[in-house]
């Protein structure tokens, strides 16, 4: 399929959700334009960060402006807004294929979207999580992307939460349900190391992170990361995550995921980790 990220000045959400899925579905061909780019100029250098941290290719950092590449657009069999005024200015063009619009798509999820172009980079990152999100959501429904029925993400809001999130994951009620707790950098799972019988791998980049199943008798499996990963927005961006947590969902899964914010105050990649449930639910103090 061809597929085209539209935004306001392709400067970020466009930029870096086309780059992301040409990750994601290396068989598709993504592109990104601005309703109002001015063509050719550089990202900035926040952007620079996230495709930076994010690994993605760094191919074409350029803006441009949908009017001047009209007919590129026309073959596109899908365009994905970001904004539902976007998803209105390319219907008034007559294109014939797919409009998706990110922001219903938000609203349909429960997830709060801004553009994040003028924050501070972890909070930009963050709020570019949650449009990849928004964005793998859209596509399943319409049948682009696989989409599995039965993951819950509980993101917790904070580290104080994490506690009460794995508890909810673990209440008698989801017995025979897995858990994943999908924390890459730090967490407190030394009361679950039970029983550990290595269930998983899943590859970053030329490092192997194993990820352990935790079982008791009385409730479902836990799987958690064994190794923190050195890179986690990337480990959730990848193919073999993708692949894991999937081939953990053939029945049902419970997902912690990583907190929206840690001890130090610094953001978390709660959207990423969750990027294939089909549920979420944020878990407060």
């Amino acid at each position: 399929m061809k597929i085209a990220f539209i935004c306001n000045q392709n400067q970020a959400r466009s930029q870096v959700l086309s780059s992301v899925f040409a990750a994601l579905l290396p068989n598709d061909e993504f592109s990104s334009f601005g309703l109002i780019a001015s063509e050719r100029t550089p990202l900035p250098l926040v952007i620079e960060s996230v495709f930076n941290d994010w690994g993605l290719d760094p191919s074409d950092r350029f803006a441009k402006n949908m009017g001047l590449h009209w007919d590129q657009i026309r073959e596109m069999q899908i365009v994905i807004a970001v904004t539902s005024f976007i998803s209105e200015e390319v219907k008034a063009t007559g294109f014939k294929g797919e409009i998706l619009d990110l922001e219903q798509e938000a609203k349909r999820l429960g997830i709060a979207i801004v553009d994040p172009q003028l924050m501070p980079r972890r909070q930009c990152a963050f709020e570019l999580a949650k449009y990849v999100k928004v964005a793998v959501s859209a596509l399943q429904g319409i049948g682009a992307m696989e989409r599995s029925p039965n993951i819950l993400a509980l993101i917790p809001e904070n580290e104080a939460a994490i506690e009460k999130a794995t508890s909810m994951a673990l209440a008698p009620e989801n017995v025979g349900t897995s858990a994943l707790l999908g924390d890459l950098i730090a967490l407190p799972s030394s009361a679950y190391l039970q029983n550990k019988e290595p269930v998983a791998r899943f590859k970053v980049e030329e490092s192997t992170s194993l990820v352990e199943m935790v079982s008791s008798p009385e409730g479902p499996g836990i799987y958690l990361p064994k190794a923190a990963a050195l890179h986690p927005a990337r480990v959730y961006l990848s193919k073999y995550w993708r692949e894991f947590v999937l081939g953990l969902a053939t029945e049902s899964l419970i997902i912690v995921t990583p907190p929206q914010k840690n001890a130090r105050g610094k953001l978390a990649e709660s959207y990423l980790c969750a990027l294939y449930a089909s549920e979420i639910q944020v878990v407060h103090t």
